[in-house]
């Protein structure tokens, strides 16, 4: 029962990381200080933690996928008929979901720069993953707090899902009354 992706997976999966990742360094493109750290609210997570957010859960995701997902026991049947249901569910804003606190920022990276990088690090390492892996995604599965019992496949499509989720966050907090609106640059 040993098989990899299929070429259609594999290319469906990089194309969605690759996009994912340039939707997010433009909605991160040209911030100010005061933008990058803007809360409307103590609760509510600013871009630079929406930015850690998603560096570290992009960092956590190969570790997962050799501790725990890739040495569970094989299952029979594969869960790709759930592909679609799970980008749209992931993506959409609609339910409010609780990251688990394992991944919650705490200031890891004080430079903006530095958070980007970090993530655009981790995101190259898991589209390298995916361009050359000969692992059985399909048969190892892996469950989520929240979505369920995902095969391996499926938690790359999250990746690239769960950035576009947070993308549309950041656009959310663009719309916040207060929103620091960039400087008028001096005229000569």
């Amino acid at each position: 029962m040993n098989s990899t992706i299929s070429r259609a997976e594999r290319e469906a999966a990089i194309h969605q990381l690759h996009s994912r990742e340039e939707m997010f360094l433009a909605a991160v493109a040209g911030l100010s200080p005061q933008q990058w750290r803007f809360k409307p609210r103590p609760e509510r997570w600013s871009i630079a933690e929406i930015a850690e957010h998603l560096a570290v859960v992009e960092m956590a995701l190969p570790v997962l996928m050799q501790a725990r997902i890739l040495t569970a026991e094989p299952i029979t049947a594969t869960l790709e008929s759930g592909d679609l249901a799970l980008q749209t569910r992931v993506a959409g804003r609609k339910t409010k979901a609780q990251a688990i606190e394992l991944v919650w920022p705490n200031g890891r990276w004080q430079r903006e720069e530095e958070t980007i990088g970090a993530f655009c690090a981790a995101r190259e390492k898991n589209i390298q993953y995916v361009q050359g892996t000969q692992d059985d995604l399909r048969h190892h599965t892996g469950a989520h707090p929240s979505l369920g019992v995902l095969d391996g496949y499926q938690w790359l499509l999250f990746l690239a899902a769960h950035t576009e989720r947070h993308i549309a966050q950041i656009k959310e907090l663009q719309d916040e009354p207060g929103w620091p609106q960039r400087a008028a640059t001096a005229k000569s």
